[in-house]
């Protein structure tokens, strides 16, 4: 994750895409293919972590991969052409083209756990300068609300031939520390540190925070979910629990978290937080209940 761009605000939103950099790490060469769907299609996801709590701030629609550049950052490239990945070889999409509209595509569009997507897939995005970019709530990253709160971004590419259905999507998720700098919407972001590979924010938060539980849920012919759990004490009598679902790869998805409460325990102030899907996404954003 190696460069920013930022589009406006409007609405109480900004509006955001990051640069990305894929890695062909294994043996066989990848389709990189513009004109059917063997191509990968790119995600991002803003993240932040306040007071002990992970959130999701903003999502994107998904850029669709279109030709290749066949680089080295991976290490020693067998380079192929434009249509495909070489083996070791990697391929650069700045921020400019992962935030370009009319290259995005919806979520609702592709299965995770085995890449497929009906081609040609639905493009260009409605809503101005926020459509199909990543959306982000300003009153949630603006320095001044959120003094101490860290930021992440994540991006993730899924391709059918690389996916959790013939056991290679563990690894198709990265993310890098960002913080947003002083002054007014859109704030300008900056990162922090190196981009941390192959791995999901959720999946590091035990490392940022020992007292959190991370646990990995598997089904039979789909991805994985992740459920996060972290235990803060209030007082010296009351708790608050945190939980944080993650879908990294599951095309069945998830309804519902259910927490069972020992008898005689008293359950106050239960609240419920995600983003919104937007620019036509399909999904619903009704909160669970």
């Amino acid at each position: 994750i190696f460069d920013w761009q930022k589009y406006g605000t409007s609405g109480g939103l900004s509006a955001y895409a990051f640069g990305t950099t894929s890695c062909n790490v294994g043996t066989e060469v990848l389709t990189w293919s513009a004109n059917t769907n063997l191509h990968p299609v790119i995600s991002a996801t803003i993240y932040r972590l306040k007071d002990g709590v992970l959130e999701q701030v903003g999502i994107n629609w998904l850029k669709h991969g279109f030709s290749t550049l066949n680089q080295n950052l991976c290490g020693t490239c067998q380079p192929t052409h434009g249509t495909t990945l070489g083996i070791m070889c990697s391929d650069p999409y700045t921020a400019s083209l992962n935030g370009s509209q009319n290259s995005l595509g919806p979520r609702t569009d592709v299965n995770a756990y085995d890449g497929y997507f009906p081609y040609p897939p639905t493009l260009n995005s409605a809503g101005g300068i926020l459509g199909g970019r990543i959306q982000a709530p300003n009153d949630m990253i603006d320095p001044a609300l959120n003094v101490g709160a860290r930021y992440f971004v994540e991006a993730q590419y899924v391709h059918a031939e690389d996916t959790a259905k013939i056991g290679n999507g563990d690894n198709n998720v990265s993310y890098r520390e960002i913080k947003f700098n002083a002054g007014s919407a859109p704030w300008s972001p900056s990162f922090i540190g190196s981009t941390v590979r192959e791995t999901s924010v959720i999946q590091d938060w035990p490392s940022i925070d020992p007292t959190v539980t991370l646990s990995e849920v598997s089904f039979p012919q789909d991805g994985s979910i992740f459920v996060a759990s972290k235990v803060i004490q209030d007082s010296p009598t009351s708790w608050r629990y945190v939980y944080t679902v993650y879908n990294r790869d599951s095309d069945r998805g998830v309804r519902a978290i259910g927490v069972p409460v020992a008898a005689g325990v008293n359950v106050t102030a239960r609240t419920f937080h995600d983003i919104s899907y937007h620019s036509g996404e399909r999904y619903s954003s009704a909160d669970w209940v």
